[in-house]
């Protein structure tokens, strides 16, 4: 398991794992550990989920279902 500061950096070392030869499956146990200032509640985060889901015409309306867990962990 890693950590790491933004969603940016966790796309990024998913892609390089799966480019690795041979790799057949990635097991994504990557925490994304925001700024304390860029904290959200999970309502505002999976609004804002749900309304970038619906500007993305390659993704069909409720083709994907969104989750929010833990953040008040964080």
């Amino acid at each position: 398991m890693g950590r790491i500061e933004n969603f940016s950096e966790k796309f990024a070392a998913e892609k390089a794992a799966r480019r690795v030869n041979n790799v057949k499956a990635v097991a994504e146990e990557i925490e994304v550990r925001l700024p304390s200032s860029a904290k959200h509640g999970d309502e505002e985060i999976a609004s804002a989920a749900i309304d970038r889901l619906k500007w993305d015409s390659s993704v069909p309306s409720g083709a994907v279902k969104v989750k929010v867990e833990k953040v008040g962990s964080l």
